[in-house]
C-alpha cells in the first residue's frame, strides 16, 4: 500500500506496476496478482519521477525529497533494485527535478 503516492505511475512489459511512495522515499513494484510488493530504495530520499530504459533493465529515478534539495538521478538495476550509479553532473542541488525522460532511450 502506498503511503503517499508521487505523481508518476508506470507499467513495465511484464505487467508490473511501478509506483513512487513519496514520503517513504521508495519505489514500489507490484507484480500482477500479488499482494506483496518489491521495494527499491537504496539511497533514495524521494522518487517523484522515474523512467525505465528501452530494455527495461535500468530504472532512472529523480532522487528528490518531497521538500528539499535533490540528490541527482539514481540509476538502479531493474527489477533487481541494486543501485548502479548516480547522475549529478549538470543538476544543481537546489534545482527541482520535475521529470525523467530518456531520449534516445538509454541502452
Amino acid at each position: 500500500m502506498l503511503g503517499s503516492p508521487g505523481n508518476h505511475l508506470s507499467v513495465d512489459s511484464r505487467g508490473n506496476i511501478i509506483a513512487c511512495d513519496e514520503l517513504a522515499g521508495q519505489i514500489d513494484v507490484f507484480a500482477p496478482g500479488q499482494t506483496k510488493f518489491k521495494i527499491i530504495s537504496q539511497g533514495l530520499v524521494g522518487c517523484s519521477s522515474f523512467s525505465l530504459n528501452q530494455r527495461q533493465n535500468q530504472l532512472f529515478v529523480a532522487n528528490q525529497p518531497h521538500e528539499g534539495n535533490n540528490l541527482g538521478i539514481s540509476i538502479f538495476d531493474y527489477p533487481g533494485g541494486s543501485l548502479l550509479g548516480t547522475i549529478t553532473s549538470g543538476i544543481p542541488a537546489d534545482d527541482i527535478i520535475s521529470g525523467v525522460a530518456l531520449s534516445p532511450a538509454a541502452q
